[in-house]
């Protein structure tokens, strides 16, 4: 079969991962591609329903670390099935908001759950897919609260992760920063306290460089 490419964003909330999946796609849409676009959690049915229950910021029991990474995981493994495997085998640009690696970043470096168990668990759940370039949208903890305060009109309409105190957020940064520093081949820093415009064309040429790259191999 023809082999697609995989992309993943990564980053905190506000980020700015949305609007650049979205200029990407637009991008390689007008370039002739096929581009199929999913996220985690939520990419199918199941996910959806498995996201309602991960950051309904209201359910009167919170899951336990273990419980919500193998909430995560159940969603990877349905999206990696039937969406991304299929999508990549019949040749389409395949971009995920959120993949592996906000896991480790958020249950590993965030709650604390041994790094090398979730390895374990993404390797089954993502059935050895990795992407072939990954984005990790940088900003400032500070820079992430106010921009998830300005897109809400009240507090309650923040979701539960998004509710979780500094501390944690600051952690699951340093995560995806130490992340990009071990897998410096395919996870690329991206500054997103700039215009979008900058973000966008600073994404494009690395995606080009990664592609040029693949087809050496």
């Amino acid at each position: 079969m023809k082999k697609g490419f995989f992309v993943s964003f990564e980053g905190l909330d506000g980020s700015g991962k949305t609007t650049q999946i979205r200029m990407l796609e637009k991008r390689l849409i007008s370039e002739g591609k096929s581009v199929k676009l999913t996220k985690e959690p939520g990419g199918t049915v199941l996910g959806e329903n498995i996201r309602n229950l991960l950051l309904n910021p209201e359910l009167k029991e919170t899951p336990s670390p273990l419980a919500e990474i193998f909430l995560f995981m159940a969603d990877r493994a349905q999206n990696t099935g039937i969406i991304i495997k299929k999508a990549i085998n019949d040749g389409n640009f395949v971009i995920s908001d959120r993949y592996i690696d906000s896991t480790m970043a958020y249950q590993g470096y965030g709650r604390g759950i041994d790094l090398e168990l979730i390895n374990t668990l993404n390797r089954i759940a993502a059935a050895g897919i990795l992407p072939d370039i990954t984005f990790f949208l940088d900003i400032s903890i500070e820079e992430s609260k106010r921009r998830v305060l300005s897109g809400k009109k009240e507090f309650s309409g923040i979701d539960r992760m998004e509710k979780e105190r500094a501390e944690f957020h600051q952690k699951v940064r340093k995560g995806f920063l130490e992340l990009a520093v071990k897998n410096n081949q395919r996870i690329k820093v991206i500054d997103s306290c700039r215009n979008i415009e900058e973000i966008h064309k600073d994404i494009y040429k690395n995606l080009i460089d990664k592609i040029e790259e693949k087809k050496l191999v």
